[in-house]
């Protein structure tokens, strides 16, 4: 039991009490306790809120203290009952020393100075690990997770790139040049929707496909939007390697057709029956 006049006594228990003295007791980074410890809302766990922040337990994950920004967040998206579930960590540092952490059952919070605390849950923190967590690419979340604006999916942005999810098409990383052209075409409800690969090297350059069609990408002609017969008929015919990379938008000309001006080449597309001759 501790007291303090600004805090008044309450009373700290077992597992809960052991996490809280692990870190130092009330000299340490979650101060005195505010609260007595009680059942969570859920009936499936138990904590105490401290001053600078809270340790929660259950007996599937233990009992750990969520921290300052991370404690935040994690408040923000519904506590034990969100997304996120109970915390299964303390709050870690980042192998890299850059910034904070807490994992939880479905999802982590991740923390800088530069770009906040924000969650990553589910697919899209699935596709992230397997880039590298925060040593990736990527690096770390810019944004809380959060669904598109139709509906259909969730993305989380980040230092380098974005990571969007859906049950269709899968949880992707798209980054570089190849964003830059699908933010500049509307993101997911512009022409081409969502992406359905990662981005993969081809030829000089790389290519990622999205629900309708893909970018192409090269440092010698930048990223360009391909519609999806076109880019079909670009790898029947032999790819960029033929043909080269696409060095302009497709073109919507009279007549019905579309035309896209390639290094190597044009692609001419006849919309009404999806023909497309390369020449």
């Amino acid at each position: 039991m501790y007291w303090t006049p600004q805090t008044g006594a309450a009373a700290v228990l077992g597992a809960v009490r052991e996490t809280w003295k692990a870190l130092g007791w009330e000299a340490g980074p979650l101060g005195y306790p505010l609260t007595d410890e009680l059942a969570t809302p859920d009936g499936r766990g138990r904590f105490n809120h401290f001053e600078r922040g809270s340790v929660y337990w259950t007996t599937q994950t233990g009992a750990h203290a969520v921290i300052g920004a991370i404690r935040e967040e994690w408040k923000a998206t519904g506590w034990e009952t969100g997304p996120l579930g109970f915390p299964l960590t303390d709050e870690l540092a980042t192998p890299d020393g850059r910034g904070r952490f807490n994992h939880f059952e479905r999802g982590s919070v991740y923390w800088t100075p530069q770009t906040g605390a924000h969650a990553v849950s589910g697919a899209v923190r699935d596709a992230w690990t397997a880039t590298g967590w925060e040593r990736g690419p990527l690096g770390y979340p810019v944004t809380t997770q959060t669904r598109t604006p139709d509906g259909r999916a969730e993305y989380a942005h980040f230092q380098g790139g974005s990571v969007y999810a859906s049950p269709a098409t899968g949880a992707h990383a798209v980054r570089g040049g190849v964003r830059d052209r699908w933010r500049d075409t509307g993101w997911e409800t512009g022409p081409l929707g969502l992406p359905t690969t990662d981005e993969v090297p081809v030829a000089s350059g790389s290519a990622q496909d999205f629900e309708r069609g893909a970018v192409y990408a090269s440092a010698g002609t930048g990223a360009h939007r391909v519609p999806t017969p076109v880019r079909d008929a670009l790898r029947a015919a032999g790819g960029p390697e033929r043909w080269g990379f696409p060095v302009e938008e497709p073109r919507p000309e009279s007549g019905g057709e579309v035309r896209q001006q390639f290094a190597r080449g044009t692609a001419v597309l006849t919309v009404a029956t999806g023909a497309v001759a390369f020449g």
